[in-house]
């Protein structure tokens, strides 16, 4: 899939961010994380494409429960994540990028 600049999620349009070197740049020890208050998402660019969409996906659940006030552990939204990512890639149900 291609990572998109914007993406709504809940009616609101997030902004998504690719940040090379995330740990050092942002001082973030995570490969994506996301804001509700400030409609957007960060993701680490030197990791694989598909460590990205994964990201993107993971990212997408947690703000979704977030926006929907769901509260869950963060290990059921990453295996939330990771099974739906291999789901779309499995059946050939994502875009290839550019």
């Amino acid at each position: 899939m291609k990572i998109p600049k914007k993406i709504k999620i809940c009616g609101k349009t997030y902004t998504i961010e690719m940040r090379n070197n995330r740990g050092i740049n942002d001082g973030a020890d995570k490969a994506a994380s996301g804001s509700v208050w400030s409609q957007k998402i960060w993701i680490d660019s030197d990791q694989h494409i598909e460590g990205q969409e994964d990201c993107l996906l993971h990212e997408i659940i947690e703000l979704i429960l977030k926006e929907t006030d769901f509260e869950v552990s963060h290990s059921l939204i990453t295996t939330l994540g990771f099974i739906l990512y291999q789901v779309l890639k499995d059946n050939n149900l994502l875009k290839e990028g550019d």
